[in-house]
């Protein structure tokens, strides 16, 4: 299912820079815990607040995760307002889409598929991967579309498990996620080979 004829051009819809600044992604992660189509992330930040949760997000993405933080970005508008982020990564195995999220003001307008695109862009580019992999919740339809749009194809199903011994701080430990449009506990696995392929065929 990957493009026969490579990623596709950036469309301008979005435009894409780097923010070094954590506290502009902590926000970026709070507000789009608002509508959030996982149920893992919506319990956890009812337990623990949405504020702790955008930290544990961002400290899990930047400290934990062995992709290069230089590669983050937000997602704007022409008009210069702040739309999605894209959290381009890795695990010890390969890329991956680490986090991508789409503000509730700018939901349903096609823009996952923007920052998806991108997102897999910036590690084909940087990488120069076989494959990107990304997990997605199985209730998140809409971001199972988007990868599916791109060319993503499911190569395996999972379930988490998860003991938590102190219930007052917030899990470090986490599934590979792709979301927020996010990801959780129960997912999809899926890979993209970014350039073209005889076995896409």
């Amino acid at each position: 299912m990957a493009p026969r004829a490579g990623l596709p051009e950036p469309s301008g819809r979005l435009l894409f820079r780097a923010e070094p600044d954590d506290e502009v992604f902590t926000g970026l992660f709070r507000r789009v815990l608002e509508g959030s189509l996982d149920a893992a992330t919506r319990r956890e930040a009812a337990r623990i607040g949405a504020g702790a949760r955008a930290r544990a997000d961002v400290a899990f993405y930047r400290d934990t995760m062995p992709g290069e933080r230089s590669c983050w970005r937000t997602a704007r508008t022409p008009g210069a307002e702040v739309a999605g982020f894209a959290v381009p990564s890795r695990n010890h195995a390969s890329p991956v889409v680490g986090y991508l999220g789409v503000l509730p003001g700018h939901r349903g307008h096609g823009y996952a598929d923007e920052i998806l695109a991108e997102t897999t862009r910036i590690l084909a580019a940087e990488t120069d991967p076989r494959q990107v992999r990304a997990d997605t919740d199985l209730a998140n339809t809409p971001m199972a579309a988007a990868f599916e749009r791109l060319g993503y194809r499911t190569t395996a199903r999972r379930l988490g498990a998860l003991r938590r011994l102190n219930p007052r701080q917030p899990s470090a430990a986490r599934t590979t996620p792709a979301g927020g449009l996010p990801v959780g506990s129960y997912g999809n696995n899926r890979g993209i080979s970014p350039r073209s392929s005889e076995e896409d065929q």
